[in-house]
């Protein structure tokens, strides 16, 4: 199947590609040096920052806080596919892996838009959400454009999972059917042929291997006669850079109760009840392994820089975003809309109507 980019505006490159004076070329890039991290001027060779969060404004893209530049050279993918940088829109979920340039405090290297589960909508719930594939979506916050998906579309869902296990949307996309369902979750249970994945049972193609119960883990594979069955399954880590950066800043969800919860990859958060958040963690050079420090509070949508006690700021804690800012626009008014339902198909396609 032939995949669809939504056609940028003019207003769009503006937004989204960085003046060449703004930001480092290739060459200028490779020729920095300095510590890795989030600080000063840092060698390619030695570390780096890695972002996984929410995207929510634009110029260049501003991620938990952080302003992330990127040029001609940024490797921009969804899902391990290819794709132009204009398929970034607000409410993305990205993975960026970036590192101090001369003349911008970050410029990405490799950007990724995730999801959280992608696959055919199965039920359309009381409350507005969406059930796909097992998966309980709440959709209030999602961005979108267009009518609402129905059942039998085929939805990639970017949000990020409450601890009881829901997904909270911040973006709905059409989804190819012809690309196979994928799911982020936690490995329940196994046993021979089959999986429990975040209260969804998977059949397992031969030869996989299974991490322990209680790993996050990524599937992905085809509908069949008899259930979803997983063509590839492997670990999803808390840091999924390894040891390529020596920072990263990952948001997630805060206990609801308030109390310290640990997620499941086994980061304890503590904040404010049913808040977001963004860990900020040390990696460890020769494990790539994350160890969490400061929790500060996930900025809202249309937010740029990050709330009061966010990540460098010092206070601990947790709970929604501050809304839009000035320069940072309205949510949902991303340079260019937003594609979606019933309008122009980020890669992928649309799903069958």
């Amino acid at each position: 199947m032939t995949n669809h980019l939504p056609r940028p505006r003019r207003a769009v490159l503006l937004a989204l590609l960085p003046l060449a004076g703004c930001a480092a070329t290739p060459d200028q890039r490779a020729g920095e040096r300095g510590i890795g991290g989030t600080g000063g001027i840092a060698d390619r060779g030695i570390g780096g920052t890695g972002i996984v969060g929410t995207v929510t404004a634009f110029g260049s893209i501003w991620v938990n806080g952080r302003r992330i530049a990127f040029d001609r050279a940024t490797a921009v993918t969804w899902e391990g596919q290819p794709v132009g940088p204009d398929s970034m829109q607000l409410g993305a979920v990205v993975a960026a892996l970036a590192r101090p340039a001369r003349n911008v405090q970050l410029l990405a290297e490799s950007i990724d838009l995730r999801v959280a589960v992608a696959g055919p909508v199965q039920q359309l719930l009381a409350d507005g959400g969406l059930m796909v594939l097992g998966q309980r979506v709440e959709t209030t916050a999602a961005q979108q454009a267009g009518p609402p998906p129905q059942p039998g579309d085929w939805v990639a869902v970017a949000g990020l999972r409450r601890p009881d296990g829901t997904v909270v949307a911040s973006r709905l996309d059409p989804w190819a059917e012809a690309r196979g369902w994928l799911v982020r979750g936690m490995l329940e249970s196994a046993e021979p042929g089959s999986s429990l994945v975040s209260g969804q049972r998977f059949l397992l193609g031969a030869g996989l291997a299974l991490p322990a119960p209680g790993s996050p883990v990524r599937l992905a594979g085809r509908m069949t006669a008899a259930g979803p069955l997983a063509a590839t399954l492997a670990e999803d880590p808390f840091n999924p850079f390894g040891t390529q950066v020596t920072t990263v800043l990952v948001e997630s969800f805060l206990d609801g109760s308030g109390r310290p919860w640990t997620n499941p990859n086994g980061i304890i958060l503590r904040g404010t009840p049913g808040g977001r958040g963004v860990v900020e963690a040390r990696v460890n050079a020769q494990s790539g392994t994350a160890v969490p420090g400061r929790v500060g509070p996930a900025p809202g949508m249309g937010d740029r820089g990050a709330p009061a006690g966010g990540p460098g700021g010092g206070q601990v804690g947790g709970g929604p975003g501050r809304g839009p800012v000035p320069g940072g626009g309205p949510a949902g008014a991303g340079p260019g809309g937003i594609s979606g339902f019933g309008g122009p198909s980020p890669p992928g396609g649309g799903g069958r109507r």
